[in-house]
């Protein structure tokens, strides 16, 4: 069995012996500590130390902060090591406790009064209250005070005792779900929402699936932002075969239009329980997938249209063909968004325990100006090729 990692984040010189507490403490429970001084650290040499810190509390399961006198070294963004690992842990999402000394918290509002004053007794730089500040404060995180690391050690085996105890209440919830594909294809967010099962938790759950989903293809929405193809790149020499190819394209996405429709007007009423009836979570998954998938299938489309090279009488009709389903990807992309806006809205207006009806709408829409533009067009080249009809092959 994989031990627990527990990534230590302090600076070194003025706490070596809590880190070295720390260290022992950590390692008679059973677990492994994470911390830089020791040979245990995984370091990379082609890597700077930023690097491998960052790289270090990747891997970890959880991070201890322990905000001593001292700030440490001050990168060129104005922040210490300490404080980019801890703000890469929050966003890693990984469980974050934190220890500050006793002296530290007492001087914090000595600082907050006299900011310009000389703290230089309790820290080696003033950083530390803004540190303190941004974590308790601007952050809301849970913080204890500390003189010894005996008391951070006593309180550890606390924590760690609860989250084994939260670890248990969650693997037996998920192992009593007939679903148990679902925990493995599914966000830590995602889970959070089933297990918490908070209001609206089935709306909010698929909301966090398909922005779990969508954000698979970031970089794909990137290259249709900025015109970047990538293995489509293909020439038609003829204008005969051009009109073929333009024709055979919008019957292509007409179909995965007509499947988008399918997925939310029948699959996705269909996993969706009626009034007091769970809805089918996995189901709601599958939804969320296949409209990601679509939205993919909407992308390739139109990058499939602009990575071809056609005869230059229809460079106009390609380039309104290639942003047909422009406002369409634009409205599965923002559809989370609006499902959290919605549901938010709901909150606020709640009456008692009861949340009002939540009503979305996700518009699978071309843009009529757009799609007006291109019959012209066409329009135009069928009168053209009518008085010159020897270019058409």
């Amino acid at each position: 069995m994989n031990q627990l990692k527990v990534f230590v984040s302090s600076t070194c010189y003025d706490l070596k012996q809590i880190r070295k507490d720390l260290q022992e403490f950590i390692s008679v429970q059973g677990h492994q500590p994470i911390m830089s001084e020791f040979d245990s650290f995984p370091v990379d040499p082609n890597d700077d130390t930023v690097a491998n810190c960052i790289r270090n509390v990747e891997s970890a399961d959880l991070f201890v902060l322990v905000i001593g006198g001292r700030y440490g070294y001050v990168l060129e963004n104005g922040k210490s090591i300490t404080n980019m690992e801890y703000i890469y842990a929050r966003k890693k999402g990984i469980p974050v406790f934190v220890y500050i000394y006793r002296d530290v918290i007492t001087g914090l509002g000595l600082y907050k009064d006299n900011p310009d004053g000389n703290f230089k007794s309790l820290v080696d730089n003033n950083k530390v209250f803004d540190f303190v500040n941004e974590v308790r404060t601007v952050n809301q995180q849970w913080c204890y005070d500390f003189d010894h690391a005996q008391d951070i050690a006593s309180n550890l085996k606390i924590r760690f005792s609860h989250l084994f105890s939260d670890a248990l209440a969650i693997r037996s919830r998920m192992h009593s779900d007939e679903r148990d594909e679902l925990w493995r294809v599914i966000s830590r967010k995602a889970t959070a929402i089933v297990i918490q099962k908070d209001n609206a938790y089935e709306l909010r759950f698929f909301q966090q699936v398909l922005r779990d989903e969508l954000a698979k293809f970031q970089a794909e929405r990137y290259d249709q932002q900025y015109n970047v193809i990538l293995g489509y790149a293909h020439k038609i020499k003829s204008c005969r075969e051009t009109n073929d190819f333009l024709g055979k394209s919008f019957h292509d996405i007409i179909v995965i239009v007509q499947s988008a429709g399918n997925i939310m007007n029948v699959a996705f009423k269909h996993f969706w329980g009626e009034q007091g009836i769970p809805s089918d979570l996995y189901g709601l998954y599958y939804v969320a997938n296949r409209l990601s998938k679509v939205y993919e299938e909407m992308m390739l489309w139109s990058n499939k249209i602009r990575g071809t090279d056609v005869p230059e009488y229809f460079e106009t009709a390609k380039s309104l063909a290639a942003d047909y389903n422009k406002e369409t990807l634009e409205n599965i992309w923002n559809f989370p968004n609006q499902m959290q806006e919605a549901i938010d809205q709901a909150e606020m207006e709640k009456r008692g325990e009861e949340v009002t009806r939540i009503k979305i709408d996700l518009m699978f829409e071309s843009n009529q100006e757009l799609i007006d533009k291109f019959m012209q067009e066409i329009s135009r080249l069928t009168i053209f090729f009518r008085t010159n009809p020897h270019l058409w092959d």
